[in-house]
């Protein structure tokens, strides 16, 4: 996992996505499903754009972008930093997850 402080001041582009105005950024890197890593951004920022793209395949790695708002920075960040973390890249999105027991992404 690897995270990212920002003012909030202006846009941020990672992994080819533009994100607007995010105060943080967290990346996960999950396990391989097949020959595709799996990779889950969690971007907080108080100005969703709903035209970014939740799951996308492509150049052989699974991103996933669940976006979230800046009052849940701190939270998330309780979460994500226990012993263990796991994530769930959900369709065309609007299933992905994060948490701290594989069991609670079955629910």
């Amino acid at each position: 996992m690897r995270s990212l402080v920002l003012s909030g001041d202006k846009d941020f582009t990672v992994h080819g996505v533009l994100f607007r105005r995010p105060v943080g950024v967290v990346e996960m890197v999950g396990t391989r499903v097949g020959n595709c890593p799996t990779t889950m951004l969690v971007v907080f920022t108080d100005h969703p754009d709903d035209g970014i793209g939740r799951f996308r395949l492509e150049r052989g790695e699974a991103l996933g972008v669940l976006l979230l708002p800046v009052s849940a920075f701190s939270g998330f960040m309780h979460v994500a930093g226990g012993s263990s973390v796991y994530v769930r890249l959900g369709g065309n999105g609007a299933d992905n997850a994060v948490a701290n027991d594989a069991t609670m992404l079955n629910a």
